[in-house]
């Protein structure tokens, strides 16, 4: 039962669905005027953190001698 990687695995998928339920929220909170900029401006974080992450990700992916 306390078994690291499960309880990392497990992490990982309650901040992901708590990410997606705090996008759709401030959607929500902008849906009259600024609908589509909120959902862009999100996008534009989400891949910007997704590229901090693979460049981060890339230096430990190497093979050690």
């Amino acid at each position: 039962m306390n078994n690291p990687v499960r309880q990392g695995a497990l992490a990982t998928l309650a901040l992901d669905v708590g990410l997606v339920l705090l996008c759709g929220f401030i959607t929500v909170m902008f849906w009259e005027g600024y609908r589509v900029v909120a959902v862009g401006v999100m996008a534009l974080l989400f891949l910007a953190m997704i590229g901090m992450l693979m460049r981060e990700g890339k230096g430990g992916a190497r093979p050690k001698p």
